[in-house]
């Protein structure tokens, strides 16, 4: 996980950006003096990858826009949430929390427009919405995700503090103190039921390119546990995948239920129904579904469903229909074979199946 460090206004920021040998003069010094003033985005909220040394001046655009205090301020006094972005500021997870407005501030400067009177119609007095970005850097850095609920006539709010390790939430009123629970809904237990996906959306988060994953967020899991890559692709390590449609990524273990694979790798898991459109299916188990095109690996079981097109590397066929594509190996015990080509890709015909050859 990415961490926060806060540095101070000294040489250590000075010979960063006296490193980057792209800046003109006037370029570094509007950076060093855009710095002092927002020192909290130095570290790892600023999203810069200091370790880059051919960054340009354009490349500083989104920290500095996100910088701009009085932007932010002006743009949710006039246009409440929605002059917060979404993906940038902040992640909409309110299909979690049915009666409010639920919301993960993926920066200081959003939690404190998240909190403030202009998003709703009260205040929300938390140390993670203040002034000063101390608290908020500690609790990110600390793996503690946040979570702002409003309700819906905007009179209420609450945020969330929970921690994936410790599966603990805490429940802080807009007064700023602890309170038990929220009204007509059980926060507690939705947030501890969805921990490892909050977990997984802040964790995108902190890598600053939800945009190009957001996808994962339209999809309905279970008891998931995933991150995004740097290659902006998923890591799916575990859980339930109830329907939705998967862009990229690799798939390491856990089931699925319904939906659409795109493209990636599947290493191991249940697949139990759904439309396969292409990638490599490493290991695990096909129980059903519509396979279009791709590579079946060898350790992999099919069970049945209709496969279009593609390469069958290996693994074990147990029934379904072969409409088409290159049997290299395996073993078939059994199903409908339409047509398809040998590894020498001569074509077998109806009925003339592998384990005929």
């Amino acid at each position: 996980m990415q961490t926060f460090k806060i540095y101070t206004i000294s040489e250590d920021i000075k010979s960063k950006l006296r490193n980057i040998k792209n800046l003109s003069r006037k370029e570094r010094d509007k950076l060093l003096t855009f710095f002092r003033k927002h020192n909290h985005l130095q570290g790892g909220e600023g999203g810069i990858n200091w370790q880059n040394k051919n960054l340009k001046f354009k490349d500083f655009s989104d920290v500095i826009e996100r910088g701009t205090v009085s932007g932010i301020k002006s743009n949710t006094k006039k246009h409440g949430i929605k002059g917060l972005r979404d993906g940038k500021d902040y992640i909409d997870v309110s299909h979690m929390f049915p009666g409010y407005h639920a919301y993960i501030p993926m920066n200081f400067e959003a939690s404190k427009a998240l909190g403030s009177k202009y998003i709703g119609t009260c205040e929300g007095k938390w140390c993670t919405s203040s002034n000063r970005p101390a608290t908020w850097n500690e609790y990110t850095q600390h793996g503690v995700v946040i979570i702002i609920l409003i309700s819906y006539d905007g009179k209420e709010k609450y945020a969330l503090a929970t921690h994936d390790r410790l599966m603990d939430v805490e429940i802080f009123g807009k007064n700023g103190k602890e309170v038990n629970s929220v009204p007509d809904v059980d926060a507690k237990r939705i947030a501890r039921d969805n921990i490892r996906e909050l977990v997984g959306y802040a964790r995108i988060a902190q890598k600053h390119i939800y945009n190009n994953v957001k996808w994962i967020t339209k999809a309905q899991t279970d008891d998931a546990e995933f991150e995004a890559t740097e290659n902006n692709e998923i890591l799916w390590h575990d859980g339930i995948w109830i329907k939705g449609t998967w862009v990229a990524g690799t798939w390491m273990n856990g089931v699925w239920l319904n939906g659409t694979w795109r493209t990636g790798t599947w290493e191991n898991g249940v697949w139990k129904k759904g439309k396969w459109e292409h990638g490599d299916f490493e290991g695990g188990v096909w129980q059903d579904g519509v396979w279009v095109t791709g590579n079946f690996k060898d350790g992999a079981i099919w069970e049945k469903g209709d496969w279009l097109y593609g390469i069958w590397y290996g693994g074990t066929w147990n029934g379904g229909t072969f409409h088409g594509g290159i049997w290299v190996d395996g073993e078939w015990n059994g199903g409908k074979w339409i047509g398809g080509m040998d590894q020498n890709k001569d074509f077998h015909g109806e009925d003339d199946s592998p384990d005929k050859w």
